[in-house]
């Protein structure tokens, strides 16, 4: 069947027998796909505020595992159990009903449970997506598949003696993205960062290798593709929101990613040709060794429209769901149905080039990520700076708010509820979503507090937050009142919640 509609994709997919699970640390972050198929269901780990808004449009559960991580949810008993009673009627022709599992990415953990219970994978296994998220192998499988990478080499860190400025480092030993164990050396005092942070973190873990690359001066982008049958879907080349004091901790990490801002950070359509491109070259490359469906491109634009592969995100990204959402408000197919039509087997057509112009178009909206930006007192150097553990004191509630300025004061006020972009009327509302905590909740060092989404810009044109968006930020952090405690605390409180 031709698709060439988003009622038309539904349709399709709600013809798809069985249930689909998503699971993930939050439940908002598996929420983008709820309204794509007839059965959906998730899991998650945290019990945060929005869950009593999200319950309304479908089932959430809580999975109590040791870690936030997918693996460690579908290792609660009671979840197993659960999983395994489902589905709860027969097949129209009298078998089973399949069950979906819908995951962020697999790991060779998750893919034995989800076989232990009888469930198929909508995701990419281990074995297919791990190598390109490798930040060593992706250096490696980028030029196999005729990628021009920055400049640069891959070298063990014991070997790192030419302390030059002007160059990125990258830890490949870390498989997080978000700007986790990279560093942008422009002073003496980066390599001092750097040399404290893999003291620091090679107590925890072995480190051992180092992508060192030219610093490229230009405008942090990413762009999503997606593997189908017919072809390498692409979307927009979007701005990354990276580095800002008011919603993260920067010690030993650079261009951390914090968000997204569609109606501001716009580039031109050679920009955008030359980044589908790249995207279109490494997405064969994915296909001939057996990827399908969404992955992301991290990127750096320069001046004359040169676009730079960074890294690859072989898996669903930070953009989503906000994307899907920001894609729907268009009039677009978001990407989200071809990743499911591909994993679910269904015979479906479509008109590619058509698709294809749809997702390039402009999108309108903005998401943010607060977290936890309280200091251990005792970690009085930058290098070293450790966060703390935090009590939340405060009262704040998911959903809408609206906020104004008054001189320089900044106002905020909760109107009602709403936790996705499509909820918001005005450019005077945001939304706070995905994980907020409850009053009494006890919060890691860093940990997030939450998403904001906005209808509207949130940022200039060297991709720093407004004014009064930096005044919102601050506003709502100071009501969740958040109070240093010790990590023995943190553990026995949240132990008794």
């Amino acid at each position: 069947m031709k698709i060439d509609s988003l009622e038309k994709a539904r349709e399709v997919l709600s013809r798809v027998p069985g249930v689909v699970v998503g699971v993930g640390v939050t439940a908002w972050t598996r929420s983008g796909v709820a309204g794509l198929v007839s059965r959906y269901e998730v899991i998650c780990f945290k019990e945060s505020q929005e869950l009593d808004q999200l319950r309304r449009e479908f089932p959430v559960k809580i999975g109590r595992g040791v870690k936030m991580n997918t693996s460690s949810i579908l290792s609660d008993k009671e979840i197993q159990k659960y999983l395994k009673s489902l589905p709860r009627k027969a097949a129209p022709r009298g078998e089973p009903e399949p069950k979906w599992l819908f995951v962020y990415k697999s790991s060779r953990p998750t893919e034995k449970i989800a076989a232990d219970l009888g469930m198929k994978l909508i995701g990419n296994r281990a074995e297919i997506r791990d190598p390109y998220e490798d930040k060593k192998q992706f250096r490696i499988l980028g030029k196999e598949a005729g990628l021009r990478l920055v400049e640069g080499e891959t070298m063990r860190i014991n070997e790192l003696t030419n302390r030059k400025l002007g160059v990125v480092l990258q830890l490949t030993d870390y498989s997080r993205g978000g700007g986790v164990g990279t560093f942008f050396i422009k002073t003496p005092d980066n390599w001092r960062e750097f040399d404290e942070f893999v003291r620091r973190r090679g107590q925890k873990r072995k480190l051992e290798w180092v992508n060192v690359t030219r610093l490229v001066e230009g405008l942090a982008a990413s762009i999503n593709g997606c593997v189908t049958k017919h072809g390498i879907l692409t979307g927009v080349l979007q701005g990354q929101i990276v580095d800002q004091p008011e919603l993260t901790a920067l010690s030993g990490r650079s261009g951390v990613w914090l968000g997204h801002d569609w109606s501001s950070m716009r580039f031109s359509d050679k920009a955008q040709r030359n980044a589908e491109s790249l995207v279109r070259t490494l997405g064969k490359h994915m296909a001939k060794r057996g990827y399908k469906g969404i992955f992301g491109m991290d990127v750096v634009v320069e001046q004359q429209d040169k676009v730079w592969p960074i890294e690859c995100n072989s898996r669903y990204t930070g953009a989503f769901p906000t994307y899907t959402w920001v894609s729907i408000k268009n009039g677009e197919i978001p990407l989200d149905v071809w990743h499911l039509l591909e994993f679910m087997e269904v015979d479906y057509d479509m008109d590619f080039d058509k698709v294809q112009e749809m997702s390039r178009q402009p999108k309108e909206g903005a998401q943010i990520l607060m977290h936890n930006l309280e200091a251990d007192p005792s970690s009085r150097r930058a290098s070293a700076r450790r966060g703390s553990s935090v009590r939340v004191k405060g009262v704040v509630k998911a959903g809408i708010y609206r906020w104004q300025m008054i001189g320089d004061r900044c106002r905020i006020e909760y109107t009602r509820e709403g936790w996705n972009l499509l909820h918001l009327k005005n450019k005077d509302e945001f939304i706070l979503t995905d994980g907020v905590p409850r009053q009494g909740q006890a919060l890691k060092p860093a940990e997030r507090l939450g998403r904001l989404l906005f209808n509207r810009a949130i940022v200039d044109a060297t991709g720093r937050l407004l004014p009064e968006i930096q005044e919102v930020v601050k506003k709502l952090y100071r009501e969740f009142g958040l109070k240093k405690i010790s990590k023995k605390e943190r553990l026995d409180t949240n132990h008794n919640l």
